[in-house]
């Protein structure tokens, strides 16, 4: 099986999307499509999209103050 194409802008535009009014019915679609942290080439970009993914199933409405805080609090910043 060939595996996807590589690209941390690509990756690092998904995460931005998510961050924006709306993210959490984006991050929904990307779970639809069946889009993982794995499969994002950045380690970054894994631990964030596993961090708003914590946020977004825990019913909170994910931003960049929300995602900072959660970092913060569970040691991955």
């Amino acid at each position: 099986m060939k595996s996807p194409p590589h690209c941390n802008a690509i990756a690092e535009g998904l995460i931005a999307c998510l961050l924006q009014s709306g993210g959490n019915a984006r991050y929904q679609e990307c779970l639809d499509a069946k889009i993982t942290a794995e499969a994002l080439p950045d380690p970054t970009c894994q631990i964030l999209f596993r961090a708003i993914g914590d946020i977004i199933e825990n019913g909170d409405e994910c931003n960049e103050l929300v995602l900072k805080s959660y970092l913060e609090k569970s040691g991955k910043l």
